[in-house]
């Protein structure tokens, strides 16, 4: 959030809505960091491969497995 900071204090500045297109891709990480934290709290596979596939970052399901299953092998991460 844009904020002009002054010796008044702090006040933040409208800047409009969110393309409908940002509204997306925002809506998109917010569900992909919802999950990344429901995989930690639960140690679960699934919730974590969910949470990469959801993301607009990762091109496809099977990127987001390879990359989730190279990461377990390489920093131990124990999921069911």
């Amino acid at each position: 959030m844009p904020v002009t900071v002054n010796a008044k204090g702090v006040k933040h500045r409208k800047i409009g809505m969110l393309p409908h297109f940002l509204k997306g891709l925002f809506c998109s990480l917010k569900e992909s960091d919802r999950l990344a934290i429901e995989a930690v709290r639960h140690n679960s596979y699934e919730n974590a491969l969910q949470a990469l596939a959801v993301n607009p970052f990762v091109p496809s399901l099977n990127k987001a497995r390879d990359f989730l299953d190279r990461a377990i092998r390489q920093e131990g991460f124990v999921l069911h």
